[in-house]
């Protein structure tokens, strides 16, 4: 096996540089994350408070000691990755092919590196987005999740359970369009990879089926983020990676000035050799709790423009561009009241969001895709088969998924309890569990058809988000 690509620095001191600054400053920050994560209790923990006692008085003092033993060293790495990031040109994000010999190759193409030769040539090409929480443990415990060590691989894997699914385009039932298993995913596009190191947990579990890898992405400015959070933003194709760029959204607030929220734009070969089929992808993370301001709204127009200048830019003779998509992690809904702006934005004029029937309406079979986080440690989510059954239940899926009635985007959404009526019972409501806030849109073309709209139950009790997965057709 051998890794190719291009780094996050053109200068090869600059790399050095960087790789020694993250080698001094990320241990630290996984001990102060550890060390904060023992006094922070999830839903479990709150249920089972003995289970905290070691935190408190074995882990947490051990942790403390050394995080701050080793705050001098840590924050002269920090330090040197913002004179690294100041001195030196940079990419926004870091593009890696991996490469087998053929003895090696086990992707059931013939035997030849899945590097160098295209999927099989077809006119469906499959897409999946996917919020995973890959971050430190400290911000994983914020958001009532499971232990991030353990589940990180694990969610790795169960990204490779794949089937081809039937087409359900015309299905009109819930059933139909939820399913344990991913179908044969094209193109991984991922939100909240946050570190390095989990992007390269990730592409170590897909190397053997997904060869082209964008990660660590984001830009490093003391104006843009202080230099600390990137994107979360992760890419995996099974086709070779044309170009790319990446822009971080202009309007943000508060806490989210210090992540690089943005958009990512992938041009793609989907070709066979001597063709110029190619396709665009848009990868887009919006900021979660905006409130009444209209942050989504602008940062969806700015992610609309900017992958039409992509398009314009990366444009060459003889290419033809087969489908353009749009997806990610957008946090409004089709349905919710609060929402109406973004339902109406102009995006929609030129991509369709297959799910809806207009603004204010999906079709009848969606289900939501953003979880109540307080429900996370729940026995009945340890199992997907359970899990799709309660997500087609039009009652039991209100007391794991947020309903469509949010007025304000505020933080009480991620302590939502289910609802219950005076009687103290649960019950259906017509947007009951489908605040839908992942989505996949394609660009309005004749020749392009949807044959497949999947809600997936794999990741069940590993994630806060219901991966969705859209299979196209083309002419």
């Amino acid at each position: 096996m051998m890794v190719i690509g291009a780094g996050r620095y053109h200068s090869s001191v600059a790399g050095l540089l960087d790789n020694i600054s993250f080698v001094i400053t990320y241990p630290w920050l996984t001990v102060v994350s550890l060390f904060i994560s023992c006094y922070q209790s999830t839903t479990w923990e709150q249920q089972h408070p003995q289970s905290k006692l070691t935190h408190y008085f074995i882990y947490g003092p051990a942790l403390g000691i050394i995080a701050l033993a080793f705050a001098p060293l840590g924050l002269s790495g920090y330090l040197l990755h913002i004179l690294v990031c100041h001195l030196f040109a940079s990419n926004k994000f870091i593009h890696m092919t991996v490469k087998h010999s053929p003895s090696t190759a086990q992707n059931g193409c013939s035997g030849k590196d899945p590097a160098t030769v295209s999927a099989t040539p077809t006119n469906r090409f499959t897409f999946c987005t996917a919020n995973l929480l890959l971050a430190p443990e400290c911000v994983v415990r914020f958001n009532n999740n499971r232990f991030v060590y353990t589940r990180g691989p694990e969610v790795a894997r169960r990204l490779l359970w794949q089937k081809p699914l039937p087409d359900n385009a015309l299905g009109a039932a819930a059933e139909q369009h939820v399913s344990v298993l991913f179908p044969e995913v094209d193109f991984f596009c991922l939100q909240e990879v946050w570190e390095r190191v989990w992007a390269l947990v990730l592409a170590k579990e897909l190397q053997q089926r997904y060869p082209h890898y964008l990660y660590d992405i984001g830009e490093h400015k003391l104006n843009v983020n202080g230099c600390m959070g990137a994107s979360g933003l992760f890419f995996a194709s099974k086709y070779p990676i044309l170009g790319a760029t990446f822009e971080t959204f202009k309007c943000r607030k508060g806490w989210a000035r210090c992540i690089s929220y943005g958009v990512l734009c992938v041009k793609v070969d989907v070709g066979s050799p001597g063709e110029r089929r190619v396709g665009y992808v848009a990868n887009l993370h919006t900021q979660a709790y905006q409130d009444r301001d209209p942050i989504i709204y602008e940062e969806v127009r700015q992610a609309q423009r900017v992958l039409e200048q992509f398009c314009t830019d990366s444009a060459e003779p003889g290419d033809r561009v087969v489908f353009r998509v749009m997806c990610g992690d957008f946090n409004y809904d089709n349905i919710s009241p609060g929402d109406a702006m973004n339902q109406n934005h102009p995006l929609f004029g030129e991509f369709e969001d297959f799910c809806r029937v207009g603004p204010g309406e999906d079709k009848p079979w969606t289900v939501g895709t953003e979880m109540r986080q307080v429900m996370i440690f729940d026995e009945r989510l340890n199992s997907p088969g359970s899990f799709r059954r309660i997500l087609t239940d039009d009652v039991e899926r209100r007391r794991f998924l947020l309903d469509a009635d949010v007025e304000s985007q505020t933080l009480e959404l991620a302590r939502a309890p289910p609802p219950l009526d005076s009687e103290g019972r649960l019950r259906a409501s017509p947007g009951g569990g489908r605040r839908r806030i992942d989505h996949i849109l394609h660009a309005r073309q004749p020749e392009v058809r949807v044959c497949n709209y999947t809600f997936v139950a794999a990741l069940s009790g590993l994630s806060d988000h219901i991966p969705v997965c859209m299979t196209v057709e083309t002419a």
